[in-house]
């Protein structure tokens, strides 16, 4: 693969993990508009579920992360 290829494989890689972030950061800003001072209005099952939701976006954001990391060092690999 030549430098040329390998520039616009990675271009497109950025442009999904972009993707990925403008995702990331729309959730994020979901969850910012919660006060803290809030959360002693939910009930333990509301608070609980609000923690479910949160952890599983983390770890969907940990997938964005781990995905986008194993594509870059492939293609840099494919490069070399």
């Amino acid at each position: 693969m030549t430098s040329r290829h390998l520039g616009a494989k990675m271009t497109r890689e950025a442009d999904e993990l972009c993707g990925g972030c403008a995702y990331a950061a729309a959730v994020i800003e979901i969850y910012k508009r919660i006060p803290v001072t809030a959360l002693n209005d939910f009930t333990d099952g509301q608070l609980n579920s609000i923690q479910g939701q949160a952890n599983a976006d983390f770890n969907t954001f940990q997938q964005i992360l781990i995905s986008t990391r194993l594509r870059t060092t492939q293609a840099i690999q494919e490069g070399n």
